[in-house]
């Protein structure tokens, strides 16, 4: 049989992706490129142990699948494997939790110079939940067997605006605070052509490592040559 497309109560089929799929998708997305912002911090902060190599690519893996996962939902328009995504969100939201409590030695072993944690580690958290939690929400709706009548295109198009807002206001301050952040060109330098303003000396604010011995150190200007 060919598969159609589900209905409203009047009968008539519905067309487009739910704006619910939408939303959830996007905060995966957004989780996603957080995700694949951090790897260049986990590269910095294992300073070359070979468990920091591990632990890179373990997070290199979960960004692209992230990006996978959200592409694809958006492509069928149905949010594809929603329990392997919400244990996935879930999982990884624990352990690194875990990583920064009950297993600390075990994180700095693998990230001899990992920081506190930070608005893009609060931010990744926030994002995953969000997306199990939409995963959850939307399934479920799509379980009731008398679908509810189909929402208008304004209703829509509110949603999906209001969903985009929240995604974006979450996203960028925690790009900017991530590592790739830190070595991101600040704004108005995009080929600006002002004459350089020569650099007053001073010295660079101390880290906030998560080793108490490495506390008050230095952290080195990403910026240099620009």
């Amino acid at each position: 049989m060919t598969p159609t497309a589900p209905s409203d109560r009047t009968g008539a089929p519905r067309s487009g992706t739910p704006s619910g799929v939408v939303v959830t998708a996007l905060l995966g997305l957004g989780a996603a490129m957080l995700l694949l912002a951090a790897v260049p911090g986990v590269a910095r902060d294992g300073e070359g142990t070979a468990a920091s190599r591990v632990l890179l690519v373990a997070v290199l893996l979960a960004g692209l699948a992230a990006t996978a996962w959200s592409l694809a939902s958006l492509r069928v328009g149905r949010l594809v494997l929603p329990r392997t995504t919400v244990a996935a969100a879930f999982g990884t939201t624990a352990v690194g939790a875990l990583g920064y409590t009950a297993l600390q030695p075990l994180l700095l072993a693998a990230l001899p110079g990992v920081r506190i944690p930070g608005a893009d580690d609060y931010t990744t958290a926030a994002l995953l939940v969000l997306t199990a939690f939409g995963v959850v929400v939307v399934t479920r709706a799509r379980a009731v067997p008398e679908y509810a009548p189909a929402a208008g295109a304004g209703r829509r198009l509110l949603a999906l605006a209001a969903g985009a807002a929240v995604v974006g206001a979450l996203v960028t301050p925690g790009l900017a605070a991530s590592a790739a952040g830190d070595y991101a060109v600040p704004h108005g330098e995009h080929g600006s052509t002002a004459a350089a303003v020569p650099e007053v000396d001073a010295a660079p604010a101390p880290a906030e490592y998560l080793d108490p011995a490495r506390s008050g150190r230095p952290v080195p200007s990403p910026h240099t040559g620009h």
